[in-house]
């Protein structure tokens, strides 16, 4: 049996007993993201790459259960991928934060700037 043959079997084994899945409950954006990510991560198991710390971790809660242990595997490592992009985000959305800081601070230093420049021109068109 081919390895997508395995884990589509294996997530069934896993999901036997729900009577809804969790994600039932997710956006249409939402399941497309998934799908993408597992789709990212297939490529990966395809290409003989695994995430070395997501499957130890897959395994250990299997219990020994090989096709528990890839559908825990995809679980995590789907995981694993939003925990990537949100740090990048975070890391990218204080960067922005930053530069705004610095703009702000440019905007009010050339704004007293130009008060300082109209005091002294009013100065000497007052004399």
């Amino acid at each position: 049996m081919s390895l997508t043959g395995r884990i589509k079997k294996a997530a069934k084994a896993f999901n036997k007993d729900d009577e809804f899945s969790e994600r039932d409950l997710l956006t249409p954006k939402q399941r497309q993201g998934e799908e993408a990510m597992l789709a990212k991560i297939m490529s990966e198991i395809e290409s003989g790459q695994r995430r070395k710390g997501v499957w130890a971790k897959a395994v250990m809660d299997s219990e020994g259960d090989e096709a528990k242990a890839e559908s825990l595997y995809l679980k995590y490592a789907v995981q694993s991928l939003v925990d990537e992009w949100t740090i990048e985000a975070v890391k990218r959305q204080k960067e922005e934060e930053k530069s705004n800081v610095i703009i702000g601070f440019s905007t009010i230093f050339g704004a007293i700037v130009l008060f300082i420049i109209s005091i002294i021109i009013m100065g000497y068109l007052s004399n």
